[in-house]
């Protein structure tokens, strides 16, 4: 997007709209392990936390898929918010307090593991309804806002890192995205799902594949370089603010904005030769390492959670579907990451040619990774300028068919163009105005009334009217006739 047009939507950025932020520094600065844990204890926690993440987005799709639509009632950011304060709190109790360990740590990891779920599915629904501009600029700015909170939170004592913990960014989390779903409503689901999924496994197996791939290396050489008495956890920190600000400024600054594919290509031979570091210079270079893994990582998963938002948008799909289908590979690869690396760190802990081989095999997994991407890609690219060949000098196929089209079109646009064109194919005896088919558009999307109010400049008294004037021109009486009406044409 251009600087102008941030600009604009800066301005009706709310503080609520990167409330995701506060659920990010929980999960990664505020539950932090004492001295005391034991690698096992550690490898449990993560184990139960990522396994009911993705468990808390499964039950979120089947709960959408029983009930035909996904907005659920807001209230439930509140319930997502109190699971987290209690799972905090029982990790505290766990690490830091005296008795048996076993049954806090299942605990806590398993009611964090289902907060940060149900968070995730909910945040993505209002980021898919924010549309393609807003969601690549939501995103990066609430990363960059959590990385600004980890490194706010190194300097305090134990107690104040249990209040952010417990008391005061579970309930920012929970307020902020309560605000945030307010301002949507309910987009119907069809029974077009299952084939929607198809098409998008389709569409976004290599970039998902390309974050599982960088997921699991990052956590596999974590667990198996991880040194207590190194600075680690600053520079995996250093990482993750480095990765947020690059995305929030290639989002600000650059037209096309930057796809995974070509994130992973660019990241490739820094983050092999990264891996040189320990290799070569020492193992004191490891926490070097684990911060570049972290902030190629944080990159292409921020880039991820944006295209799913964009094409769940664009395809008009349930959001938590396509979340489900790029990002619970993505925590499975990095749960994986996490057993494997454990387990070789502490069978072959002093063994240094052995870790000297393993981290040669990361470096082979990212390399097939990258071959395995760069083919398919090029075999597309052969297709295409094949069916070019077989278009005439008027741009036409062949067989009749027009040509595909550039595919730098801009999806957001190309979205409004074909929304007007169905309008125009109504034929009503009195046109809609621009603006009433600008409110048209964003009514059939999702949006709230709030919303439309905060993304066009009006008023709320001024977006019902537009809604009056809609339904009388085009005969419907409510906004899903609305949308049933543009969804048969």
């Amino acid at each position: 997007m251009s600087f102008t047009k941030a600009k604009a939507i800066a301005k009706t950025l709310r503080w609520h709209h990167i409330g995701f932020a506060f659920l990010w520094a929980t999960t990664f600065s505020a539950l932090l392990y004492p001295d005391s844990a034991t690698p096992g204890e550690m490898l449990t926690f993560k184990t139960v936390n990522l396994s009911c993440t993705i468990a808390a987005v499964l039950i979120m799709v089947l709960i959408v898929r029983a009930k035909g639509k996904e907005q659920p009632d807001s209230r439930v950011a509140f319930v997502a918010g109190l699971l987290l304060a209690c799972g905090a709190a029982l990790f505290y109790a766990g690490f830091y307090g005296e008795g048996p360990r076993v049954p806090f740590v299942l605990a806590s990891g398993a009611l964090v593991g289902f907060a940060s779920g149900t968070f995730y599915g909910l945040w993505q629904l209002f980021f898919t309804s924010e549309g393609a501009t807003r969601t690549a600029l939501y995103i990066p700015l609430s990363a960059v806002a959590s990385a600004i909170l980890c490194f706010a939170m190194q300097p305090l004592s134990l107690p104040g890192t249990v209040a952010c913990a417990v008391i005061a960014f579970p309930l920012l989390a929970a307020v902020s995205l309560y605000r945030a779903l307010a301002e949507i409503e309910a987009a119907p689901s069809d029974d077009r799902a299952c084939m929607d999924m198809v098409l998008a496994l389709k569409d976004l197996w290599k970039p998902v594949f390309c974050v599982c791939s960088i997921g699991f290396v990052w956590k596999l050489a974590s667990n198996l370089l991880a040194d207590p008495g190194s600075p680690t956890l600053i520079v995996v920190l250093g990482g993750f603010g480095a990765a947020a600000l690059v995305i929030a400024l290639i989002e600000l600054f650059s037209e096309k904005g930057f796809e995974v594919l070509r994130s992973y290509q660019v990241l490739f031979p820094l983050i092999t030769g990264a891996f040189l570091l320990p290799i070569v210079f020492g193992m004191e270079y490891a926490p070097m390492l684990s911060g570049m893994l972290m902030f190629g990582f944080e990159i292409v998963n921020l880039l991820l959670i944006v295209t799913c938002a964009v094409y769940a948008n664009e395809r008009a799909m349930p959001s938590i579907y396509v979340y489900a289908l790029g990002l619970c590979p993505v925590y499975a690869a990095m749960l994986g990451g996490d057993a494997i690396g454990a387990h070789l760190g502490s069978a072959f802990a002093h063994d240094l040619s052995f870790v000297v081989s393993v981290l040669f095999m990361c470096v082979y997994v990212l390399s097939i990774t990258m071959f395995l991407v760069s083919w398919t890609r090029q075999r597309k690219r052969g297709r295409d300028e094949d069916r070019d060949g077989e278009t005439d000098s008027g741009g036409a196929k062949r067989d009749g068919e027009p040509a595909a089209p550039s595919p730098e079109v801009d999806f957001e646009e190309a979205w409004n163009a074909s929304f007007c064109s169905r309008l125009d194919e109504l034929g009503v005896v009195d046109p809609l105005s621009q603006r009433e088919r600008e409110v048209a558009a964003l009514f059939v999307r999702g949006n709230s009334v709030a919303a439309i109010a905060k993304k066009l400049f009006i008023s709320e008294n001024t977006v019902r009217g537009h809604a009056k004037s809609i339904y009388r021109k085009l005969d419907v009486h409510s906004k899903q006739q609305l949308i049933d009406l543009m969804a048969r044409k």
